[in-house]
């Protein structure tokens, strides 16, 4: 799947999480989602459980499910995966980063903590750090949402000791 390493092109889906009436995740639509997505939108990579996914929203293991079913189903169809690991808490972060790497994930990405929130810049760095650790294989993409975790840092980039940190602003120039 991979394009080789923090390489990002083309569009890249942020998906939607499929659910039954009932509320439960619907892991068969996955694979005509994404048949969907090559064929009628030319869109070769995806986002998952982010913020169009409600992923924060899921458990734990919701999340693990949909990462690797999403990986199982791009497997040679999609040229990246990116899996959003973001969560209150290191350990979940970390755990969701340590099985995004072990489904064959081609980056991660994560938010910042929300409710306790980093006072500064090097806190922020030290969480990125710590999830880093977990998958120091991948890619970690630094999803800065201002507007959703209050947290803004004016930094382009945060280095850790993994790898350098991509930053993506969904508002820039948007608002």
């Amino acid at each position: 799947m991979s394009l080789g390493v923090g390489q990002l092109t083309g569009l890249i889906a942020a998906t939607f999480t499929p659910l039954t009436p009932q509320g439960e995740l619907n892991l068969p639509v996955i694979g005509p989602y994404i048949d969907y997505l090559l064929e009628k939108q030319g869109v070769r990579s995806v986002f998952v459980n982010g913020t169009t996914g409600e992923g924060c929203s899921f458990s734990v293991e919701e999340r693990k499910q949909l990462a690797e079913e999403w990986c199982r189903q791009g497997k040679g169809k999609l040229d990246q995966v990116i899996v959003h690991v973001g969560c209150l808490n290191v350990k979940d972060s970390q755990e969701l980063a340590h099985h995004a790497a072990s489904v064959g994930a081609d980056a991660i990405a994560v938010i910042s903590p929300f409710f306790f929130k980093p006072i500064n810049a090097e806190a922020l760095r030290r969480f990125l750090q710590e999830v880093a650790s977990a998958a120091p294989k991948l890619p970690l993409y630094y999803y800065h949402i201002p507007s959703i975790t209050g947290v803004n840092r004016t930094c382009n980039t945060l280095t850790t000791h993994h790898h350098t940190v991509k930053i993506h602003n969904p508002t820039m120039g948007l608002m």
